[in-house]
């Protein structure tokens, strides 16, 4: 085990499942950062790893109640030697959860190995490296496809269904029409006909706009959605033969539904056409491997560190995220 120089660093005790990493002292320490976790990621697949996307759970609002961690969890980094060789990682929803979701990137883990990283917080002056960079992407669900023909039918819905080939990370819903009014894009679950997420999209006329979601979404490889943009009174929609897609992404026939509001899902179909358009933003990750890597955390060999709270490290699944 590589040990590191104590140079003033707070050592956190962190409980997953039960593992103690002792006397380790610190060779060099990531400068300005008061606190640091070991963490170690196993690989029970019979795959190598290869800048693979791995997600941690994280407690991050018993952190922040201890004074560890920002409110905002901006000073969190990850690093693959105590404080060298910093680590890629994404921050994907709420900060100050009981199972905050953190993805890192994994250069190379070779099949049933492991290897130690380090958790960093605590430092004031950071500001957050969170980075998206780790996934593939960015795509657009039409692949950004371009269509001159016009229609207007008011109150009326129009959209296209699909299923991702691979997992997927939604963060922009977007659309392209022919005027800048605000339009509600909406995302259904196919199966079930229930809004999975709704927001109004602004934007010029003749290009294709966009809106930050609030919170990204995961969609699920092989699961059948569809995607709708709405006319009110007045609003126009382009139209025309295509079955365009972005990457990883199989499409299935254009929607449509009229005498509607923006919360109707749409009964009808056409094959070959895009109607609308309305479009998102989207990366990917690897395909999972099977088991996904694991994850458990030291208890520091620091004696005379005040006790911090217990349970640091949530446990929920992967698969629980999907919508």
């Amino acid at each position: 085990m590589k040990h590191c120089n104590f140079r003033g660093l707070l050592k956190l005790p962190v409980i997953l499942w039960v593992s103690f990493l002792f006397n380790h002292t610190i060779l060099a320490q990531l400068q300005n950062w008061r606190y640091e976790v070991p963490v170690t990621v196993n690989n029970s697949s019979n795959l190598h790893l290869n800048n693979y996307q791995a997600l941690l759970v994280i407690n991050t609002r018993a952190y922040i109640n201890a004074g560890y961690m920002q409110p905002d969890g901006r000073d969190i980094r990850f690093a693959s030697s105590c404080g060298s060789g910093l680590i890629d990682y994404c921050l994907e929803n709420y900060i100050n959860t009981d199972s905050t979701r953190i993805w890192v990137k994994i250069s190379s883990l070779a099949p049933y190995t492991s290897m130690v990283i380090y958790l960093y917080m605590g430092n004031p002056s950071a500001i957050s490296a969170s980075t998206l960079t780790i996934f593939e992407g960015p795509h657009s669900s039409t692949d950004q496809v371009i269509l001159q023909n016009t229609n207007t039918v008011p109150h009326s819905q129009r959209g296209f269904r699909f299923s991702p080939e691979r997992d997927i990370f939604v963060t922009h819903f977007g659309k392209r029409v022919p005027n800048s009014h605000p339009r509600y894009v909406t995302l259904f679950d196919y199966n079930t006909h229930q809004i999975i997420r709704q927001m109004q999209v602004s934007g010029n006329s003749g290009q294709y706009n966009y809106n930050q979601l609030a919170s990204p979404i995961w969609l699920q490889n092989g699961r059948k959605y569809v995607l709708t943009v709405y006319q009110g009174p007045g609003d126009n929609y382009y139209f025309g033969v295509s079955s365009q897609v972005g990457p990883y992404l199989h499409y299935y026939d254009m929607r449509y539904s009229n005498n509607c509001n923006q919360n109707t899902f749409p009964n009808h179909s056409f094959p070959n056409l895009m109607y609308g358009v309305p479009d998102f933003i989207y990366y990917s990750r690897q395909t999972p491997v099977n088991p996904e890597p694991s994850f458990s955390a030291g208890l520091a060999a620091d004696t005379n560190t005040p006790a911090p709270p217990q349970g640091l490290f949530a446990t929920a699944g992967y698969q629980q995220a999907f919508l």
